[in-house]
């Protein structure tokens, strides 16, 4: 009976080969209604339930800090006048700090909040990568938490990408 019941929770802890996404920079375990496409650190994550996501991995430079680069993410967010920043509150998810920003995107043309887009935005370092997970939801859905608890329970980096060079191709 023992070996029985120990045997069932080897299996219930066991990785599913089917939900587990490994390229160059990343393996990880996603939850089964999530989908990811994507590569050199820059990643599209599609749900059952249509909800959409990107995983980012930045990497910090010789030039620019890692905290001045968030920054100017944000910076380029809020510049828009129609993303405002809603809370940001430091989480605990399985033993790591993330911390979670919560946007409002305003529809074009409607001031209607009902019809905003909410922008659930999740930061965290994992092996000196900066991750950002952003999903997108509608007002009434709460942020997939089972998304973001697979990201820091799973997720591995197994090469760290190039830091982001802007080269000014104008004459």
């Amino acid at each position: 009976m023992i070996a029985i019941f120990l045997g069932g929770m080897l299996v219930l802890g066991a990785p599913n080969p089917d939900r587990v996404y490994e390229d160059e920079m990343i393996r990880l375990e996603l939850p089964k209604s999530w989908q990811i496409e994507g590569e050199a650190g820059e990643y599209r994550l599609e749900s059952d339930s249509q909800q959409s996501a990107s995983l980012l991995l930045i990497t910090s430079d010789a030039e620019q800090p890692l905290e001045a680069r968030l920054a100017e993410i944000e910076q380029q967010f809020v510049s828009t006048g129609i993303i405002t920043l809603e809370s940001s509150e430091a989480w605990d998810v399985e033993d790591q700090d993330v911390l979670y920003r919560r946007y409002r995107l305003m529809v074009a043309g409607t001031e209607d909040r009902s019809e905003a887009i909410l922008l659930h935005q999740f930061s965290f370092t994992r092996d000196g990568v900066q991750l950002l997970l952003q999903v997108e939801s509608p007002p009434t859905r709460r942020p997939p938490k089972e998304l973001i608890e697979a990201m820091v329970r799973t997720l591995e980096i197994l090469r760290a990408p190039d830091p982001f060079v802007y080269e000014d191709l104008a004459p």
